[in-house]
């Protein structure tokens, strides 16, 4: 048998666990919608720790504009989006990249 004498513990701390779960679903809400100089989009991260992107879609799939959120803990998030200065008004998509899981609206963007 072995034994282990004199062991003191002067401090306890947390050590906080990240979960890297990706979310299975969430919803996005944006607003106003058409918009002009701001772009308010709202979503719930249910669980999980995890990296998130915005990315902004022209009307034949070309990316023109993304924002990296970094890494999102659980909870509701409003995430405010000011387009390119050179993009036309006209119908966009709204992509939000939340880990494995994306979900896409559409936006009317008026200048």
């Amino acid at each position: 048998d072995r034994y282990i004498d004199d062991v003191r513990i002067t401090e306890l701390t947390d050590i906080p666990e990240e979960v890297t779960q990706t979310p299975s679903e969430f919803d996005i809400k944006l607003y106003p919608n058409p918009f002009n100089s701001q772009l308010s989009v709202n979503f719930e991260l249910p669980t999980g720790i995890i990296d998130g992107e915005i990315i902004l879609y022209n009307e034949l799939g070309k990316g023109v504009h993304s924002v990296g959120l970094g890494k999102l803990n659980p909870g509701e998030h409003t995430v405010q989006i000011a387009p390119p200065e050179d993009i036309p008004s006209g119908l966009y998509f709204i992509t939000v990249n939340l880990g494995e899981t994306s979900k896409t609206r559409k936006v009317v963007y008026l200048k």
